[in-house]
């Protein structure tokens, strides 16, 4: 008689699906504590509060969701485009070559439901895709509390200093530009970041397709400018969308000019050469922050780039995380690996853009 195979639960799974159940409860009971802090509602106000905190909770989780599948992508992207491969191809077992099932291919659950091995051959899956969607989920998470359940209150326009309802800030074509533009910046420098770490070459026209949006949108729409190249005059001698074209262009200009120097000087503080083939790499990074914020911001982003990059250094030197794996640690702040904490950077400048953005105003010069 055949042996009857015991069915295994899988707890990872299982737990993941009842984290996120209770993750959106906790979000809910959240955005209803804000709501209700120091006032006292009728039982219809109270009713309004948990429908208002209910959408809320299912827009953060439209993020988070969208967070994982971006994730999902730009392991796809790290891993296809320094090989030249093309992006829109099913995603396959590195080692049989099996295409994934669509459940399968799940962010985080899939590679849960999978336990981390191709259900054809049964070799083990990267872990790596599953902790890069999950941080993904994490940096998405931010971005929309940080930027549009707190109506943008760190950006330096003023429509969005004020209290805005959660229809004006669905509604608002601006707000939604520049958010989209936000996202994609980040998403394009966390690649740059992975194609580092496994010491990929970056394309140059991987970092041309993630500054040319910030150019050619706000030719379209120039109101998404939120610094002008320089301060406007109340009737600027320029076309408004030769202004806006004007501020983008300069950061771009500015951030590779920038990028230049610091690369420079980084490739003499350091002896390691493996940053020769990714010498566009710090230009390409400051200048997509330059394109999603400014000239001004160039400056400081690439500042803050540096100190992380030295502070990982650092740690790394001194052994304070003697754990983690010494190749990545080395990669990480290498000369190519300068790279790699640009998007943190710029993720840190913008959550304090209204900060900057008053510090320089009180400059003649910003």
């Amino acid at each position: 008689m055949p042996r009857k195979r015991r069915i295994r639960l899988n707890w990872p799974l299982l737990l993941a699906s009842l984290a996120s159940v209770v993750l959106l409860g906790l979000l809910i009971a959240w955005r209803i504590s804000i709501r209700t802090s120091g006032r006292s509602l009728s039982e219809s106000q109270w009713q309004l509060t948990v429908v208002g905190a209910s959408i809320e909770a299912v827009i953060a989780t439209w993020f988070l969701c969208t967070g994982a599948a971006i994730g999902s992508y730009i392991n796809v992207v790290a891993w296809r485009v320094p090989r030249g491969a093309s992006l829109l191809g099913p995603s396959r077992c590195p080692f049989c070559n099996t295409e994934l099932a669509i459940q399968d291919n799940l962010p985080i659950f899939g590679w849960l439901k999978l336990g981390g091995r191709c259900s054809t051959c049964r070799l083990p899956i990267a872990s790596r895709y599953f902790w890069i969607e999950l941080f993904f989920v994490a940096v998405f998470g931010w971005i929309c509390f940080n930027e549009l359940l707190s109506s943008g209150a760190n950006l330096p326009w003023q429509p969005f200093r004020r209290a805005m309802s959660l229809e004006h800030r669905l509604s608002n074509t601006n707000f939604g530009i520049q958010l989209f533009l936000y996202v994609w910046v980040v998403s394009g420098l966390l690649a740059i970041a992975l194609m580092t770490l496994q010491r990929s070459i970056i394309p140059l026209r991987f970092l041309l397709w993630i500054a040319i949006p910030c150019l050619v949108i706000p030719i379209i729409a120039p109101s998404v400018i939120l610094v002008p190249w320089q301060p406007l005059p109340e009737q600027p001698f320029f076309h408004p969308r030769f202004n806006a074209m004007l501020s983008p262009l300069c950061g771009i200009v500015f951030g590779c000019t920038l990028g230049v120097v610091v690369e420079k000087i980084w490739s003499q503080l350091l002896t390691q050469d493996s940053g020769r083939l990714n010498r566009w790499s710090t230009a390409g990074g400051l200048a997509a922050a330059g394109a999603l914020l400014g000239w001004q911001a160039v400056p400081v982003v690439g500042l803050m780039t540096c100190l992380l990059a030295l502070s990982a250094r650092l740690a790394i030197t001194c052994k304070l995380v003697p754990r983690l794996n010494s190749t990545c640690c080395n990669d990480a702040v290498s000369r190519s690996g300068f790279s790699a904490w640009f998007w943190l950077a710029v993720l840190v400048y913008r959550s304090s853009w209204i900060f900057w953005y008053k510090l320089g105003a009180s400059i003649p010069l910003f």
